[in-house]
């Protein structure tokens, strides 16, 4: 419940957060803060409302993984599963912002599995650390901000 609320109130800052992240990762100067504060204002309904549409895709994969749980041959899916679903939390700002479909999020995942995973796996062990948790989500949308940017530079460079 906090996570999901945290998440929810967090979205249009971490989306500003991982704005210009990306920006910065690409060696470009980020927006003003008040052109983003501004987008930010603009964008804020849609944002809560993409993100909530994203928890639901997660409620229901956490609840597969959860369920896989108790299978104890089955539990290593489960925390892959597990991991994934943090990735795709934190990779959907970057997702969002260039107005990706699901096939090429999809796609996205499929390509660059391994590194989504492991990172997703530190990132949630890290979230299982109370106080700590709640440091980690600002780390962690930078942290997918810069790998997304890394693996997709050829079309950063050609948006600009």
């Amino acid at each position: 419940g906090f996570v999901l609320i945290t998440s929810i109130i967090a979205s249009p800052f971490n989306d500003l957060l991982s704005e210009r992240v990306e920006k910065l990762s690409q060696n470009n100067p980020p927006p003003s803060l008040g052109d983003s504060l501004k987008k930010m204002g603009v964008n804020l309904i849609k944002t809560v409302f993409n993100e909530i549409k994203k928890i639901t895709v997660i409620v229901v994969l956490g609840i597969l993984a959860f369920v896989l749980n108790f299978i104890p041959a089955l539990t290593p899916i489960s925390l892959l599963i597990s991991a994934i679903l943090v990735s795709v939390q934190f990779l959907d700002y970057c997702w969002s912002r260039h107005r990706w479909s699901f096939s090429e999020c999809r796609q996205d995942i499929s390509k660059n599995l391994f590194g989504y995973l492991v990172v997703g796996a530190v990132i949630l062990l890290g979230m299982s650390i109370p106080i700590i948790n709640v440091f980690l989500l600002p780390v962690a949308v930078s942290t997918f901000t810069v790998m997304w940017s890394l693996n997709h530079k050829e079309l950063l460079e050609s948006q600009i």
